[in-house]
């Protein structure tokens, strides 16, 4: 047998028995909600759904999901959040065949969501998310992977930097 396979298999029951060992019988039950975080994504405006464009094929990126970036497009003080979408891997399929229920406002795409956030007299924040994909100019299409966020022109906007399958995107802040 091959030395290399040898100290591989050699090294996979030990490493087997502690991620074994680390989870717990508490680490595996589901959330008593007890916790300092709650869900507040659909009363805070961010109705979003993940599309990886998946047909039963596997392929890589229907597994490696995508990114989001928090960043203040609009200069107004408040964190605002870029989502990256997948879409179809193949062209001749659509959106409901891969993923039936999809029900997304028609193919999937990035989205630009603005914060609009309020503080009232007391001091109590509400936040509430809009969003502004169209009115920012976010181009539809293509299958998103990641996205960078800073401000590549120093004036002030910040930029993004959004790498999908196939061309990547620049998209330039012009305020």
């Amino acid at each position: 047998m091959n030395p290399m396979v040898r100290t591989r298999q050699t090294w996979v029951v030990p490493g087997l028995v502690l991620v074994l060992a680390a989870c717990s019988e508490t680490a595996l039950q589901p959330p008593s909600g007890d916790g300092p975080f709650r869900e507040v994504s659909g009363e805070a405006g961010l109705q979003f759904t993940h599309f990886n464009g998946m047909y039963g094929e596997f392929h890589l990126p229907e597994i490696v999901g995508s990114g989001l970036a928090w960043l203040d497009y609009d200069r107004d003080g408040d964190m605002d959040l870029y989502v990256v979408q997948g879409a179809m891997i193949d062209p001749s399929r659509s959106a409901q065949t891969a993923q039936p229920g999809w029900h997304g406002p028609g193919p999937p795409g990035d989205r630009l969501f603005r914060n609009d956030l309020a503080v009232d007299a007391a001091g109590a924040r509400s936040v509430r998310f809009t969003d502004v994909t169209e009115a920012a100019g976010i181009p539809a299409g293509g299958y998103g992977m990641g996205v960078a966020a800073g401000d590549y022109d120093n004036d002030g906007w910040v930029d993004l930097y959004v790498t999908r399958l196939g061309e990547n995107r620049f998209l330039r802040n012009t305020g």
